[in-house]
């Protein structure tokens, strides 16, 4: 039988009394701390961890499910936590705090701090340290994956800079990984990147769609990008009425879904690694976009309408 002589003199203020699923402790709780339980067999022997606890503003009850009947004595002790400095138990770098709010994270277990949930790349230990959501692939929702915005220092896992161009070569971070060349260094990737100009109102399609002389159709954008190699259609704010048809390794983006607004139709069709975003699609005949036998498409999903 377990001495109860022992709970007292160890938990002070802490009441313990028997319990048929194992010895039941009752401490007083606040929700300004968190609490970690621990137990050891003997003063003399090194304690051991046991649970972490959220801190309520109530009496709380924690239930050890130790035979009653194949212990001669244990010892526990209840350490309070602020919880703005939360400690880390197991020590594998994830605090107390954060393991315990993820069900798939366990605060007496150090190997999780090494697994990818989300396989983003990043394990736990690298996004907690960052401060990055665990659960999530993507933490700003811009497209690109925490890894990815990680191993390239002139993103930011934590912004949304899909549409950034830190080289400044014109090709939009997004763009840049889709099209396989590197957001942080100009003009770099497999084959020739092209960035072709479209302006419906100032462009003509006699010109070579540099900045400084446009092309007036997305359709022309994306022939002159095509014929090259890969790369970018960047569109001007205006209304573009012709149909389009999309080739692999083009991406069309606009100036916003409010400022860019295409009432033709955008046929992709047996096309790789595509894609329109950052404008409206809105035919008039209802098929803003006609998909059929393509692989990694993207659509942003505010573009059609």
């Amino acid at each position: 039988m377990l001495s109860l002589t022992a709970f007292i003199l160890m938990l002070n203020h802490i009441d313990a009394e028997p319990d048929p699923s194992g010895f039941k402790l009752i401490y007083d709780g606040t929700n300004t701390f968190y609490f970690q339980i621990w137990g050891t067999e003997s003063l003399t022997d090194t304690w051991d961890a046991l649970d972490v606890e959220s801190g309520y503003n109530q009496q709380q009850t924690w239930v050890d499910p130790i035979s009653l009947t194949t212990q001669k004595a244990f010892f526990y002790r209840v350490n309070k936590v602020d919880i703005q400095t939360p400690n880390d138990i197991d020590g594998d770098g994830i605090h107390d705090l954060l393991e315990h709010s993820h069900f798939f994270l366990n605060p007496l277990d150090p190997t999780d701090a090494t697994n990818d949930l989300d396989g983003n790349g990043l394990d736990n230990l690298q996004e907690s340290l960052i401060g990055l959501d665990i659960t999530l692939v993507d933490s700003d929702a811009d497209g690109m994956e925490d890894g990815y915005e990680v191993q390239h220092a002139c993103l930011n896992p934590q912004l949304s800079d899909a549409d950034g161009n830190p080289d400044g070569d014109a090709i939009a971070n997004l763009m840049e990984m889709l099209l396989g060349s590197d957001p942080c260094i100009a003009n770099t990737g497999t084959g020739s990147l092209s960035v072709v100009y479209v302006d419906g109102l100032n462009g003509n399609n006699t010109n070579d769609g540099s900045i400084t002389f446009p092309v007036a159709t997305i359709q022309k954008g994306i022939d002159l990008v095509s014929s090259n190699s890969v790369g970018q259609v960047i569109v001007a704010a205006g209304n573009y009425t012709e149909n389009n048809i999309l080739y692999n390794g083009v991406y069309v983006q606009g100036a916003g879904t409010d400022l860019t607004i295409s009432t033709g139709r955008f046929d992709i069709v047996g096309v790789t690694n595509a894609g329109v975003r950052a404008m409206t699609i809105a035919d008039s005949g209802g098929y803003g976009v006609n998909i059929d036998q393509s692989d990694g498409i993207l659509l942003q999903p505010e573009s059609v309408r």
